[in-house]
């Protein structure tokens, strides 16, 4: 009987324990998605209040809490049963054992004594397995983490050095693209068989509308990912056949956003190299030009950045970010629209800074602004994934080609250095088709009617749904064009930057906006009111009939709905 009862005890739990253990590891996958929209809904405050999202945040998370309590209680049942039944078995068997054992004793088969040693033993074969019972709930519960754990361990990287790989010599001559196919998908190419030649030492850049490929081109050369079909060269070698650690030594990058950490200003920089001395950190920091700021802090280079570098501007935050890069002593500096959301006179001056900085090693930067690529050794122009010019600014212009239209398009404006006020030039409203039938008189005139207006990123400039009264250019800045899905899902329309425009048929017809326009990065508006539009057409009232079927042909031509 006793032999019996403790095969019970192991076999009972199994079939609630192999339960236990699914709803463990369910828990812990539900922790975690509760994890990240707490993570999610702390760091876009902003967003949140901006666009009315709290009841949606409050009630995502309180779906997700009530799921994940759900789980909990019933993994808890579950592991609470595989610690009882054991117990309980044990106990029935023992009083089953005793009243037995008396019963033997009673009719003379057995001796007291025998049934209160057997007893004694039955007792502490039952404490251990009670002990083991109790010790269940715990192991079970971290069951679900540890194979959680191990699904993170046994990720595979999709780029992985090669069994042979060597270390990558001290770079010298030219990064290569030779005939380089990628995309991120695998059906789309975001680059299509580009091939290159950047000569060691020279300033370059690439530039092009949005998703043309530029920040692609910089993923490949850091090996965030591995071409599809072609190569990528420093000096004639493959990077695939080299070492990530050895090619990233010699490459430094300065991102549009980066991130500092929430430790001191010393040590953020020596994460470019951690084996910097502090002499070196301060060469580092003069190079980026914010050294004299720095000293002149209470705690100079032992200040704390605060969380992603709250204590600093946006301009510091990127010459601490340049620091970190230089540190490395790179022999190939990246630039990742490093400074496309600073305010202009910060811009410039951090341009101001790379320019020097370049000297005596390789500079690829990729914006979209032009002005500051003018004086760039090569210029590579990108367009769908393909280089569809090259060659210096002044070359390019004279082309007339995709270059030449992405600079008409960004010229004509004026920015004042603090990024407060913006003006445009007459000539420049030509280019925009709406405007394109009115007169010089008129044009002039119309210039000085528009409003400069400034959004942070992340702030919704138009609403889809709701009525319009604006005529929006964008002198500085990134918007994302979306529109409602019948799922509510949005769905991306485009991108547009410096130059582009939206919201035009406002300036003829009050009717409803037909996408919502959310800004990116910081934004510099020139917008102006149909009211005002309205009193210069007066002297023309036709004028206003043939701009709006101008309008509809253009849209029924190009067989899109109007983007706002």
């Amino acid at each position: 009987m006793t032999v019996l009862g403790l095969i019970l005890c192991v076999l009972l739990p199994r079939r609630f324990a192999r339960r236990a253990s699914e709803l463990s590891y369910e828990a812990k996958q539900k922790q975690a998605v509760l994890s990240d929209i707490a993570e999610e809904n702390i760091n876009i405050q902003p967003v949140i209040k901006a666009f009315g999202l709290e009841n949606r945040a409050v009630n995502l998370f309180r779906k997700n809490s009530s799921e994940l309590a759900r789980t909990t209680l019933r993994f808890g049942f579950l592991s609470y049963l595989v610690e009882r039944l054991p117990n309980v078995t044990i106990l029935t068997f023992e009083i089953l054992v005793i009243g037995v054992g008396l019963l033997l004793v009673f009719y003379g088969y057995r001796t007291l004594g025998t049934l209160v040693a057997f007893h004694a033993v039955f007792l502490n074969i039952s404490a251990s397995v009670g002990g083991l019972a109790n010790v269940m709930p715990i192991i079970l519960q971290s069951m679900g983490g540890m194979q959680r754990i191990e699904e993170v361990l046994a990720e595979r990287p999709k780029v992985l050095d090669a069994p042979d790989a060597l270390e990558l010599p001290e770079h010298s001559r030219a990064i290569e693209f030779r005939d380089v196919t990628f995309g991120y998908a695998g059906e789309q190419a975001n680059l299509d068989n580009v091939s290159l030649e950047i000569p060691y030492g020279t300033f370059v850049a690439l530039v092009g509308p949005s998703g043309s490929g530029k920040t692609t081109a910089l993923n490949l050369i850091l090996r965030f990912y591995d071409p599809a079909s072609g190569a990528i060269t420093f000096d004639g070698k493959d990077i695939r056949r080299v070492t990530q650690a050895s090619l990233r030594a010699q490459v430094g990058v300065v991102f549009q956003e980066n991130v500092l950490f929430n430790i001191s200003v010393r040590e953020n920089i020596r994460l470019g190299n951690p084996l910097a001395t502090d002499a070196e950190v301060e060469l580092a920091a003069r190079a980026a030009e914010i050294h004299d700021f720095l000293i002149n802090l209470p705690d100079e280079y032992e200040t704390n950045a605060g969380g992603r570098g709250a204590r600093f501007s946006g301009g510091q935050r990127q010459r601490l970010a340049l620091a970190r890069a230089l540190v490395r002593n790179p022999k190939v500096l990246l630039l990742d629209e490093a400074t496309s959301a600073l305010d202009p006179a910060t811009e410039a001056a951090i341009n101001d800074t790379l320019l020097r900085v370049a000297q005596g090693r390789t500079v690829i930067n990729v914006t979209h602004r032009l002005s500051t690529v003018a004086c760039a050794d090569c210029i590579f122009v990108l367009d769908r994934g393909r280089v569809a010019e090259q060659g210096r600014h002044e070359e390019l212009l004279q082309r007339k080609g995709l270059y030449t239209r992405l600079w008409q398009k960004q010229a004509g404006f004026t920015l004042s250095e603090a990024g407060d006020h913006a003006e445009v030039e007459a000539a420049r409203l030509r280019g925009f088709p709406i405007l394109s039938q009115l007169g010089e008189n008129v044009l002039s005139e119309l210039a000085g009617q528009f409003v400069t207006e400034r959004y942070p990123a992340n702030r919704r400039v138009i609403v889809e749904g709701d009525y319009g009264n604006k005529f929006y250019i964008i002198v500085r800045g990134k918007v994302l064009v979306t529109v409602n899905q019948q799922d509510e899902e949005e769905k991306r329309i485009a991108i547009l930057q410096d130059g582009d425009y939206f919201g035009e048929i406002a300036l003829l017809k009050d009717v409803p906006r037909t996408a919502t326009v959310r800004t990116v990065v910081p934004s510099i508006f020139l917008t102006l009111e149909r009211a005002q539009f309205a009193l210069l057409l007066q002297h023309a009232p036709n004028l206003r009939e043939s701009l709006l079927s101008e309008y509809l042909a253009r849209s029924l031509r190009s067989q899109e709905l109007p983007s706002t």
